[in-house]
């Protein structure tokens, strides 16, 4: 193979050798090689892990939890990585990266997905900054999740779960009927229970008469605000009417971490995993009579491809659980028919639910 394309200079034959040898192993030929780092090359700033990953989680602004899970996992990647390419982003190889990744090869694949995600996402920022010039996780996918049916309860559970409530729990109410009958995304610390709690408490106008705006887990399109009209959630506007939420989710004296820990409780009395009231919600709206399939897609910041693919064939439920699950009522009389906001529990058998919530009207947008 002919190598004269390649100078020679005196003091630094080695390198040129070594050059030449690897060529020689690739087959390729040394003018095609420099044309092609001629017409490819591109310098790249001496940037550090450490550097990269303050800067990347400064720029990334995401929820409480899911920034540390992100700062854990870059921190670990950084304790993985040799002296020299913690030193230099630009030298870290797919081979540094997957031998990493290689500790969760056993978990579930949502484990391993959410390192790689991770990882992926600040080596795509290093390649728009320049630090290096190309991800090492390029060519690598992420792996399949299989997700199984959704699990809802049965009429007859979520009427014993929302009787409990009521008469041991009455200040969770109103959230407990918002998850259950509106599909409200349930987490308190900091999600989507979270954001409607903060907005109601400073008083942004979201609860009106007929709807409810809510803030939901994106930032943009569908899972952005959306507004929960009440005649599309079943029984939701009795529950809020006998416990209104104009000052909250929960009580204002208990911190989002201790109303969390109350409703735990709860939910571990009645073995409810994360999201069961919301397939609930979500199952019912679907298996409706006359469902549409557009209303309870607005209602629950899904597509309407994502319902019909999750919801729309389970067979242990029919449009006469729904009409039973409809039916679940409030004991407690409704906050206009007291003149209380703390109301008190009814016969059986007694008052009707009025048929409007009884609160200042707040025009809000209506759904597209």
């Amino acid at each position: 193979m002919e190598n004269s394309h390649l100078p020679s200079c005196s003091g630094q034959d080695t390198e040129v050798d070594q050059l030449r040898g690897a060529l020689r192993l690739l087959n390729c030929d040394p003018s095609r090689a420099l044309r092609f780092l001629a017409a490819n090359y591109r310098d790249v700033a001496d940037v550090s892990w450490a550097t990269l990953q303050s800067e990347y989680l400064r720029l990334r602004k995401r929820s409480a939890s899911q920034q540390r899970h992100l700062a854990y996992t870059l921190t670990d990647f950084g304790k993985s990585l040799s002296a020299d390419k913690a030193a230099a982003v630009s030298l870290v190889t797919e081979a540094d990266a997957m031998d990493f990744l290689d500790r969760w090869k056993d978990a579930a694949p949502k484990t391993w997905n959410e390192r790689f995600f991770h990882l992926g996402a600040a080596f795509k920022h290093a390649v728009k900054k320049g630090y290096c010039v190309r991800s090492p996780l390029a060519a690598v996918e992420h792996k399949v999740v299989e997700h199984p049916d959704p699990i809802a309860l049965t009429p007859a559970q979520a009427a014993a779960l929302m009787a409990h409530v009521e008469s041991q729990h009455p200040e969770f109410a109103g959230y407990f009927a918002l998850c259950i009958f509106a599909g409200l995304r349930p987490d308190v610390r900091e999600g989507e229970a979270r954001r409607l709690h903060e907005d109601i408490v400073a008083g942004r106008g979201v609860v009106g008469v007929d709807a409810i705006r809510v803030q939901g887990k994106g930032r943009r399109g569908l899972h952005s605000k959306r507004t929960l009209r009440l005649n599309d959630c079943g029984p939701l506007r009795a529950w809020l009417s006998a416990y209104p939420i104009t000052r909250g989710l929960w009580p204002q004296q208990l911190s989002p971490t201790q109303a969390d820990r109350r409703i735990a409780e709860i939910r571990q009395l009645f073995s409810l995993s994360h999201d069961v009231l919301r397939h609930t919600a979500a199952t019912a709206m679907v298996h409706a009579p006359g469902a549409s399939y557009a209303v309870a897609a607005n209602v629950l910041g899904n597509s309407e491809t994502m319902l019909r693919k999750h919801y729309c064939d389970l067979v242990s439920w029919s449009a006469a659980d729904t009409r039973v699950f409809w039916s679940i009522q409030p004991k407690r009389l409704p906050f206009s028919q007291t003149g209380t906001e703390t109301g008190h529990l009814m016969p059986e058998q007694s008052q009707k639910i009025p048929t409007r919530l009884q609160l200042p009207r707040v025009e809000l947008p209506h759904a597209s």
